[in-house]
């Protein structure tokens, strides 16, 4: 039981710490333009056309940099063929202390994008108390007294019944 209470600790903190220090920022960005957001720099580096087997679209590269992390990650933009459906696929950059997503918006005369920046601090925190508590509660089935209750419950009725 302790670790489900511990799981929803992990919880409450990620949840707090998620809402009350993420960031979000709406830009437009053409190709090879940056902005900043929570200490990251976004850069735009390139754009390419996209083909599914049942949608096209754009896939964009966005570049991730801070003092001590860099990473490329993907957005895209997918129109389905049936009912011409525009969706976004946004790209995420993870690690255990917070989450990078970079979503599409729409596509300006001028080639360039509106893009959807998030930093969320402790997302996996959130998960990971989740996880605990599914534990917990799976551990706190096998705990043989609550099935000792059950016996001394059937004995019970026995005896009244005879």
């Amino acid at each position: 039981m302790m670790l489900a209470h511990m799981g929803v600790a992990v919880v409450i903190i990620g949840i707090a710490v998620s809402t009350g220090y993420g960031l979000q920022d709406d830009v437009q960005l053409a190709i090879g333009q940056s902005t900043r957001l929570g200490g990251y720099q976004f850069t735009f580096v390139s754009q390419a056309p996209l083909k599914g087997v049942n949608y096209q679209g754009t896939r964009a590269e966005f570049l991730i940099q801070n003092a001590h992390h860099e990473k490329t990650i993907y957005p895209e933009k997918r129109v389905y063929d049936v009912g011409q459906m525009a969706m976004t696929e946004s790209a995420i950059d993870v690690t255990p202390f917070r989450d990078v997503y970079i979503a599409l918006g729409e596509l300006f005369d001028d080639h360039s994008w509106s893009v959807r920046l998030y930093v969320k601090p402790f997302i996996r925190w959130i998960w990971t108390g989740g996880f605990l508590i599914l534990a917990g509660g799976i551990v706190a089935l096998s705990d043989r007294r609550y099935y000792q209750q059950r016996q001394i419950g059937t004995a019970f009725s026995e005896e009244v019944a005879a």
